[in-house]
């Protein structure tokens, strides 16, 4: 989706590549610039935890990245601005570890979107996806909940958290969780 950058965008310090825009009452990080395929925009901070929530970013088995309780706006759009990209099953960026790369030629205006299955092995709060592209796969519930075939379709971008437990311990891929092998 590419937004009109016409529109009020916040940048976060020092990135100057990206902004915050808050349109019809919902917030997106956007590329305020063009991004090159490859390019890493920047890295995801915030507080470690054992609890996912609805805007937690999980970074290993049993841990997730988090804003700071009672977070203000200000600093959630100057610090942890990464909590504003949403989900697409056609993303333009990838996540690796605490990094985040662009996985396509980003244009200046465009919403920076992430597969949350490609991080999540299960979502705080799963939802009905809208993004409407030729790969929505309709629910977003977290890799493990995710059609063996859409894991498969995933796994190059899959964290390694999640490709550890999916697994076995010869290195072979484990059969999904729902007991059918992966296609």
């Amino acid at each position: 989706m590419t937004i009109d950058t016409n529109e009020a965008v916040l940048t976060p310090p020092g990135q100057a590549r990206m902004g915050v825009l808050r349109s019809d009452g919902q917030y997106r990080l956007i590329a305020c610039a063009p991004v090159p395929a490859g390019a890493r925009l920047f890295a995801i901070d915030g507080e470690p935890t054992d609890v996912p929530s609805r805007y937690s970013i999980q970074i290993d088995t049993h841990r997730h990245l988090d804003l700071p309780r009672d977070c203000p706006e200000d600093v959630i759009i100057d610090t942890y601005f990464w909590r504003y990209m949403n989900h697409s099953c056609e993303p333009n960026v990838r996540i690796h570890q605490q990094e985040v790369f662009a996985s396509t030629d980003i244009r200046a205006g465009e919403e920076i979107t992430f597969h949350y299955n490609t991080t999540e092995a299960h979502l705080a709060e799963p939802f009905a996806c809208r993004c409407a592209t030729a790969w929505c796969t309709g629910r977003i519930a977290g890799f493990a909940a995710a059609h063996p075939a859409e894991r498969e379709r995933l796994w190059p971008w899959a964290a390694p958290h999640l490709r550890a437990l999916h697994q076995d311990p010869d290195g072979h891929a484990a059969p999904s969780v729902d007991g059918l092998p992966q296609s």
